[in-house]
């Protein structure tokens, strides 16, 4: 089990205490966002300054490289998400989305641009997988996006689809989820829980009062 202390360490509970891991170790930075373990066994670490990959004895991290396109967009990490196919997806705090080639270790990025193509925003609140596969993202007061990746996204680089959402009367996405019925919730900032439907892309708000919280 892994736990964030104090926003400064990683903190591995074992049966006999637990071990802090910690800049002095090789953690990039102190601020953690997010903290994600893949199929793999990895331990993938979001912070502000670059994105973490831990093997249980050392960390490689991946920041970026303006010269490079396939380097990580940014080195501010929030959200980390890996979806059914084994795909790192890795949301940054305003330069979109990137989502990680296990075999060549390269990024690939999706963000916001002048083209209908790009995502709604580039500050990403959320990540999470619809039943079909694909990713539901949430980005920061500007809706969501339904992103479809070809079979060849990595190999050939094709322009994924994505699709704009908004939640009704513009409300800004608060949390998402999936519960184990494979049902889709979204959390409002106007405090209301939307139930989405996959098939025609509507939310059925629930009744009730109370802030909404994001479903883990």
């Amino acid at each position: 089990i892994w736990v964030l202390l104090q926003s400064t360490a990683l903190t591995a509970f074992a049966q006999a205490g637990y071990e802090s891991i910690s800049i002095a170790q090789g953690l990039s930075q102190g601020m953690v966002f997010d903290i994600m373990q893949d199929k793999d066994g990895f331990i993938w670490v979001a912070t502000k300054n670059g994105l973490n990959r831990y093997d249980g004895y050392d960390f490689k991290v991946f920041t970026n490289d303006p010269y490079d396109d396939r380097s990580l967009s940014s080195n501010t990490t929030l959200k980390l998400f890996e979806d059914s196919k084994g795909r790192i997806w890795a949301g940054t705090e305003n330069a979109g989305v990137n989502i990680y080639d296990k075999t060549n270790g390269k990024f690939y990025r999706i963000t916001q641009n002048a083209s209908t193509a790009g995502l709604s925003g580039n500050d990403i609140k959320g990540i999470t997988e619809l039943p079909d596969g694909r990713i539901l993202i949430a980005t920061d007061n500007k809706g969501l996006d339904i992103v479809s990746l070809t079979n060849n996204f990595f190999e050939k680089d094709e322009v994924p689809v994505i699709t704009k959402l908004q939640l009704p009367n513009n409300v800004a996405v608060y949390g998402m989820g999936k519960d184990k019925n494979n049902n889709m919730w979204i959390g409002g900032m106007d405090g209301a829980m939307y139930r989405f439907n996959v098939s025609n892309n509507s939310f059925e708000p629930l009744p009730g009062d109370g802030r909404a919280i994001g479903v883990p």
